[in-house]
């Protein structure tokens, strides 16, 4: 449901939990209406209903606060629970054009109160919310303000990486699938939450392989010299680089080998 680098077992546990309460809460609930958030556009402040829930259809939202972007909310995520039921509105900004299902609060709350058990799973999506911007905002936000992650997607077909090219960014897939391809004969694939691109980035060289989207993606990407920062910070994020690494090369390797004649 949520996407950021570095997530916890323990947050990743909640937000498993929270796509499931959620479904359970919002799939025999009908919404108000279906608005499109344009480019660069902010819910609640540009746009939206500020009793209002949302829900996204297609596409994903940046959640912020303070100007630093925290998390990636993706097709499926709620927003906006706690800011309409406290009207202190974070920042949900589209990068892309995004379609949104919008919910009054109101009716959520009359539509729960019918049945005991979604009740409960209210109680618990509530909890399991608050459980999880608690940790990101207390454990990553220095973090992001420092490596100033950014966001991008791509659509089926575009190049993500291009081989022959010098780059200067590490990036992580959020969400999607990407093939690696060498001298126009694919070799391998990056698979949702691996990090590539770091070998390149970090030795100023021309990236060895090219790096197409198969679905729509969405990646977060960093500069070198910031990377180089989370290395040192954060050892358990130069062990997960490792072995992605280690699985992109292996299957590439074992491509190549396939593919000789």
């Amino acid at each position: 449901m949520y996407s950021f680098q570095g997530l916890s077992e323990e947050a990743k546990s909640l937000v498993q939990l929270i796509s499931l309460r959620s479904d359970l809460i919002f799939s025999e609930l009908s919404p108000k209406r279906e608005i499109l958030v344009p480019s660069g556009r902010q819910l609640y402040q540009d746009i939206g209903s500020r009793d209002s829930v949302y829900r996204i259809l297609d596409g994903h939202i940046k959640y912020a606060r303070e100007g630093r972007s925290l998390l990636v909310c993706p097709e499926g995520s709620i927003l906006g629970i706690e800011d309409v039921m406290t009207q202190s509105f974070a920042v949900y900004q589209s990068e892309f054009a995004t379609q949104l299902a919008e919910y009054r609060l109101v009716d959520i709350l009359q539509h729960i109160s019918l049945t005991p058990e979604l009740v409960t799973h209210w109680s618990c999506l509530l909890a399991a919310r608050a459980a999880l911007f608690s940790q990101v905002l207390h454990e990553h936000l220095p973090e992001v303000e420092e490596l100033a992650a950014e966001f991008s997607s791509f659509e089926e077909g575009e190049k993500i990486i291009e081989e022959g090219v010098v780059i200067s960014r590490v990036y992580t897939l959020l969400s999607g699938r990407a093939d690696v391809y060498l001298k126009g004969v694919k070799v391998g694939e990056v698979n949702e939450d691996e990090t590539f691109g770091a070998i390149s980035a970090l030795t100023s060289e021309q990236a060895n392989a090219t790096i197409i989207a198969c679905n729509h993606c969405t990646t977060m990407h960093i500069e070198a010299e910031n990377f180089i920062k989370l290395i040192k910070t954060r050892p358990a994020s130069t062990m997960k680089l490792i072995r992605d690494m280690a699985r992109i090369i292996s299957s590439s390797n074992a491509r190549i080998a396939t593919n000789k004649p």
